[in-house]
């Protein structure tokens, strides 16, 4: 029974973290998102321990990781000329598009790392030290 609690802890935080790395990886609202995305990896962290969903902590760590792999590779095979209209091409060099893509979609995806690696450190010294608490008592 706790492995479906743990898919469905995982599923939901999942989303609702993707929600927030759609503020936190544009760069304008970068500093704006980070105490959103801070309070809610405290938050989780807090929430796997008081659910005692010990067993899967790890398994979390993996699968979050994993899944964060996966989307920066697909983020940097994506084509940049793919979503571009006509009239855009018709009016700027193609040449300053792409560059100006490019810068885009580099910052986009140092925020997506920078978000991560927040994101997962904040969780597991959360969890670690509700965790490591209840050992003492």
């Amino acid at each position: 029974m706790s492995l479906i609690y743990f898919i469905i802890f995982f599923v939901t935080s999942w989303l609702i973290l993707m929600k927030i790395f759609s503020f936190s990886t544009y760069h304008k609202y970068f500093y704006k998102a980070l105490p959103v995305l801070l309070i809610y990896g405290a938050f989780l962290g807090y929430l796997l321990d008081v659910f005692e969903l010990h067993a899967f902590f790890l398994w979390f760590l993996i699968i979050n990781v994993v899944l964060f792999v996966k989307n920066y590779k697909r983020y940097k095979k994506q084509d940049l000329m793919e979503g571009v209209g006509d009239d855009y091409k018709n009016l700027l060099p193609v040449e300053k598009i792409k560059e100006t893509l490019e810068k885009s979609t580099k910052n986009t995806l140092k925020y997506f790392v920078l978000s991560s690696v927040v994101y997962l450190a904040v969780f597991s010294a959360t969890y670690l030290f509700f965790f490591n608490d209840h050992l003492w008592k």
